[in-house]
């Protein structure tokens, strides 16, 4: 993920990433706000937990859907949303 990452202008006023962790069930592990610079967000990937459980999809896309893409959560309006 971090490659992905590298990619990207990390910011505020760029590029966002938030992130679902899903197993059984799915949590909002980070929103889109929360890291707004490229090497603490990549840290922060580095450090997510892998449950190691079931791969409940359904319910990873409804939070990141229903939690991601808040403007609460850091979305902006006129930028396209993506979820991948």
């Amino acid at each position: 993920m971090n490659q992905v990452i590298d990619r990207f202008r990390i910011g505020p006023s760029n590029t966002r990433v938030g992130a679902v962790v899903f197993s059984t069930n799915a949590w909002l592990e980070f929103p889109m706000s929360m890291y707004t610079d490229k090497s603490t967000l990549q840290r922060a990937v580095l450090n997510i937990r892998y449950d190691g459980a079931w791969t409940n999809t359904a319910d990873a896309l409804q939070m990141a859907r229903q939690y991601c893409f808040s403007t609460v959560n850091g979305r902006i309006d006129q930028v396209n949303q993506i979820l991948q």
